[in-house]
Parts: C-alpha cells; sequence; structure tokens
C-alpha cells in the first residue's frame, strides 16, 4: 500500500541543461512531462497514510522525514526512510536530480519541441488554409500550443521518462 500525495513542492534548479538553441523554458515544459530530473534541486512531498513512499521524481536522495504531531501542531523530525507510518502526515524532503549528462534523445526532444514552438509564423499546428483573391490566411488549431508537446514529436522520445499519472 502506498500513501496518498497531497502536495508535492519542487525549487527551481541552480541552472538547466545546456544544449544549443535550447531556452531555459523549454525544459521547464520538458520537465514538466518527465518524472526524470537532470540537475539537482529540491523537492518535498506531503503525504497521507501508511506504506512505502517512493518520490515521484527521480533520481531521488531522501534527505529528511518529518510526522506532523496533531496534539502539538508542529513538524517532528524522525530518522531518514521512505516508509510512512500511520499518522495524519508525513513530510518527505529529498534532493532530486543529479549533474549527469541529459541523453542525446532528450536533448533532442528539446531540440524538436524548441524547433515546434518557433515555426509559429510558419504553419506549425496549421488546421486548415485558405486563400482568397490577394490574401492568404492560415487557421491555426487552438491547441497547437497546448499539446506543442505531443504535436512536436518530443513525447514520442520521452516516453521513457514520462511522469507518472
Amino acid at each position: 500500500m502506498e500513501p496518498e500525495i497531497l502536495e508535492i513542492t519542487e525549487a527551481r534548479p541552480d541552472s538547466y541543461p545546456v544544449a544549443e538553441g535550447v531556452p531555459e523554458w523549454i525544459w521547464q515544459r520538458i520537465e514538466a512531462y518527465c518524472s526524470q530530473r537532470w540537475t539537482p534541486r529540491t523537492a518535498m512531498w506531503v503525504v497521507c497514510g501508511d506504506g512505502c513512499f517512493r518520490p515521484t521524481l527521480t533520481p531521488a536522495v531522501i534527505t529528511k522525514v518529518e510526522e506532523y504531531e496533531r496534539g502539538t501542531m508542529v513538524w517532528q523530525e524522525r530518522p531518514i526512510t521512505n516508509e510512512a507510518r500511520d499518522v495524519p502526515l508525513t513530510r518527505f524532503t529529498a534532493t532530486v536530480g543529479a549533474d549527469n549528462p541529459v541523453p542525446a534523445v532528450v536533448i533532442e526532444a528539446a531540440k524538436l519541441l524548441a524547433e515546434y514552438i518557433a515555426d509559429t509564423a510558419n504553419r506549425a499546428g496549421l488546421r486548415s488554409m485558405g486563400s482568397g483573391e490577394l490574401q492568404l490566411t492560415y487557421t491555426r488549431d487552438r491547441r497547437a500550443m497546448a499539446q506543442a508537446i505531443q504535436l512536436s514529436g518530443a513525447a514520442d522520445l520521452l516516453r521513457p521518462y514520462r511522469r507518472p499519472r
């Protein structure tokens, strides 16, 4: 049995991976889609219930475990473990991510996404096209940016790193 995750808080990293033509905000979209982290930062989970807690971001090293004391209404630190006991709330703090090289497939996915989004003027997400006598008009699918990670092909490359739902 796994405890229920009530809250996840993730700090911004000091830096994102460096890849030519890939701005920081593209990495933020990639990380929102993936469970893997390629640069270290702190993350915290508040869980309820008992059972074995598994961090939803990887790689993760748990650095602090606290339980909420109902009577005193404060967080009490306890020995580090991934086990949540039958208490109202347990808070796990971890360092997630490592300074490991980003796999080439992930860099390629980031570049695909960046190219797709940059192609807005060149009809990325084009759904229909019509022409008048002197004017050519394009209609863009309103979901084109919301589904950019899928429509760009990046999602297919990121499948092994997909965040569980």
